[in-house]
């Protein structure tokens, strides 16, 4: 078995990805819990949207920020991860 050698880019892209799977996911689920009629409520600064277009809203942005949040995340834990790592095959 071939490890893969994690530069900085690959890990970054790797947690982009991620949590821009973990923002669809969360749209869906506001989707769904819309069309259950649930009280789905999505704020914009001072503007705040319920049901229907806030489930919309939800599906539209949650990925744009989870991608933005999975970049700052993989900026500050890739020196542990690859100092774990390192540790980890010694």
């Amino acid at each position: 078995m071939t490890e893969e050698k994690s530069t900085f880019k690959s890990y970054i892209v790797k947690l982009g990805i991620i949590f821009i799977i973990l923002g669809v996911l969360y749209g869906i689920f506001a989707v769904f819990l819309a069309l259950i009629g649930g009280d789905v409520t999505f704020e914009i600064n001072t503007t705040t949207y319920t049901g229907g277009k806030a489930a919309i809203l939800s599906i539209l942005i949650c990925p744009i920020l989870g991608a933005v949040v999975g970049r700052v995340i993989a900026a500050v834990t890739y020196l542990p991860y690859k100092f774990i790592t390192k540790n980890k095959s010694n």
